[in-house]
């Protein structure tokens, strides 16, 4: 009956948001005062010391949400996707992506999860971009008994993450090495003798940006380049080329660039040309985007990390053996970091797409994981498997990595 009553309040939620988005802005579902996660967090403590998680039910096919996109896009939206839908497939699981695909913020997926729930749904994948936001999501997660893990997110939030780490249905996270990733790429840019720096990126609040910001920062003072200007809120089409010019005027000095998103280097070299830079200034950045090709081989890029679309898939097989029972709740919430890939050649490139995303030549073998190590990873096929056997596989994540495991395969 609590579940039949949380499906319908979610419903009527939902519409309440539809109603609000057709009126005005809705107000948004990141805000969250201290105060009221304190108190969220109290109830969360109370609750979990009453309810447990149980697991679903046997020979059930299991219904996972995903809270990203189903995009035609390059990039991690469709590498994720193709990935993850591989591993529902070996899985047999019936997942469902997020339909908002046209409004991508945190409003989208909270107002996703609630769908999930409406729909009925035994787990979601959540990749939330704001931790506040999260408060919101566990409370959903809870009151439908709907379990929930975290892809390419981790909580550095204290009071947010007391109050979703006491959920009984929070399974964990799985995150890149986002501080460490980029300060090592920051590391690269240094050894070009870049010495005034410019950091470009999207908008603030972001975690996994800001992290990459903040690695890019103290990687400055440890390698002795001096941080010239941050240049936040550039738009994710060729619009931001108007402002890389802008600062290229104001700054003439600067002789490198940290990307905090490296799809802005084509604009970027747009801009350097209307300014009249002839040698491309060296670049560094984050996430593979559709032009890193052409990028790399005209020496547009000096060096990038990203090809860790398969967090969802690690996320999802994971999620589908808690709600199988595999594992001890106890050890919730699982804390796991899965590697990215560093490119800096055209040799490397080619060898990624033929390896990791060569979906549309092999869909069942050209990418990170295939078919038989999804399997192999899950309880429904492998009951001696463990949380370690995850965990290893997606810390050893890399392009050599791939091509040693799938050697022989085609």
């Amino acid at each position: 009956m609590k579940k039949l009553l949380a499906i319908l309040l979610s419903a009527v939620l939902c519409i309440g948001l539809m109603s609000c988005g057709a009126e005005g802005a809705a107000a948004p579902a990141t805000d969250n005062a201290p105060e009221k996660v304190e108190e969220a967090a109290t109830e969360a403590t109370t609750e979990a010391t009453t309810e447990t998680a149980a697991p679903a039910t046997e020979g059930k096919k299991l219904k996972i949400g995903y809270t990203f996109w189903d995009l035609p896009v390059a990039g991690i939206c469709i590498d994720g996707a193709n990935q993850i839908k591989l591993a529902a497939e070996a899985l047999g699981v019936d997942l469902v992506f997020n339909p908002n695909n046209d409004d991508i913020s945190a409003e989208s997926v909270v107002a996703a999860v609630e769908n999930f729930a409406a729909s009925g749904c035994d787990g979601v994948i959540v990749i939330n971009f704001s931790e506040a936001s999260l408060v919101t999501i566990s409370q959903i997660c809870q009151e439908n008994e709907m379990m929930f893990i975290q892809a390419t997110r981790t909580i550095n939030d204290e009071e947010v993450a007391k109050v979703v780490e006491a959920n009984p249905y929070y399974v964990g996270r799985f995150h890149e090495d986002e501080y460490g990733t980029a300060y090592s790429l920051a590391e690269e840019l240094s050894k070009t003798g870049a010495k005034n720096v410019a950091m470009i990126s999207s908008y603030h609040g972001d975690t996994a940006y800001e992290a990459r910001a903040q690695a890019y920062r103290d990687a400055c003072k440890d390698f002795g380049m001096n941080l010239v200007v941050e240049q936040w809120d550039l738009p994710d089409d060729a619009t931001a080329t108007e402002t890389l010019v802008n600062m290229l005027t104001a700054y003439p000095e600067i002789d490198g660039i940290l990307a905090v998103k490296s799809n802005y280097v084509t604009y970027l070299v747009t801009a350097e040309e209307t300014v009249g830079i002839t040698d491309y200034l060296p670049v560094v950045g984050v996430d593979f985007d559709t032009t890193l090709g052409e990028n790399i081989e005209k020496g547009q890029i000096t060096a990038v990390a990203g090809g860790h679309h398969a967090d969802a898939t690690f996320s999802l097989i994971t999620l589908v053996n808690a709600l199988s029972g595999a594992y001890d709740q106890a050890d919730f919430p699982l804390d796991i970091e899965n590697a990215m890939m560093k490119i800096s050649g055209a040799e490397e490139y080619a060898d990624y797409l033929k390896w990791c995303i060569g979906y549309d030549e092999d869909f069942y073998h050209r990418q990170n994981l295939n078919t038989e190590e999804i399997q192999n990873l899950c309880i429904l096929f492998n009951p001696d498997t463990k949380i370690e056997d995850i965990a290893d596989m997606a810390g050893n994540m890399s392009l050599e990595d791939v091509k040693k495991r799938h050697a022989g395969t085609f």
